[in-house]
């Protein structure tokens, strides 16, 4: 079932907003992982070997959560899925950084 804007205007104009600066904050916080690895490598003293593994899971777990994502939506609902996915990406960047700064702290 697709999602249609029933109303034109300003209200749709804003959500189409949020949801595209949603998706971009997402993008640049993946992408700006790369610049921010020198710090755990200079606290931790961890090899690069490390860091590009840590990288690479981060990388990963997106690519294989968004297709579990869009069954999701297609069983649940998209505004659901898209609103449960935006509570989330208030509280955390994404799951996959979670679970990294979570391996990083338990290593110190």
């Amino acid at each position: 079932m697709p999602y249609v804007v029933r109303q034109p205007g300003v209200l749709a104009g804003a959500r189409i907003a949020v949801l595209a600066l949603v998706h971009a904050v997402n993008d640049v916080l993946s992408a700006i992982l790369g610049a921010l690895l020198p710090t755990p490598q200079a606290r931790l003293a961890t090899g690069t070997t490390t860091l590009a593994v840590l990288a690479a899971a981060f990388d990963i777990s997106s690519s294989v959560i968004q297709p579990s994502r869009g069954a999701l939506a297609d069983r649940v609902g998209l505004r659901q899925v898209a609103g449960a996915r935006v509570a989330l990406t208030a509280v955390s960047p994404s799951p996959a950084a979670f679970i990294a700064l979570r391996a990083l702290r338990s290593a110190r």
